[in-house]
């Protein structure tokens, strides 16, 4: 596995950091560390993440964090994500992984 890309965001009210691995396979994780356990997450394009506290919180309340574009263009990628405590994983996996 290769880290291609890290980053501290000091201003940020729900991320510490981030950063983006690359692994042997062609899967791409990015991972965000989060300041609290519980946040809500939404993934809105391959380089833009929302996040905000709870889910009551207004529409207009997300912060909107935006990473380096990173993916290649081909091949195309499946995409899913997962929460573990405070760390908010998103995982790119390579169609031609999951037909195999």
């Amino acid at each position: 596995m290769k880290t291609i890309q890290q980053k501290k965001l000091r201003k940020s009210k729900h991320i510490s950091d981030y950063f983006i691995e690359k692994y042997k396979s062609g899967i791409y994780m990015i991972c965000f560390n989060t300041k609290e356990r519980r946040i809500y997450f939404h993934q809105a394009a391959d380089d833009v993440y929302m996040f905000k506290e709870n889910e009551s919180v207004s529409e207009d309340s997300w912060e909107v964090i935006t990473v380096k574009e990173f993916l290649p263009k081909t091949p195309m990628f499946l995409h899913t994500q997962s929460q573990c405590k405070d760390q908010i994983y998103f995982y790119f996996i390579p169609f031609k992984l999951v037909d195999e």
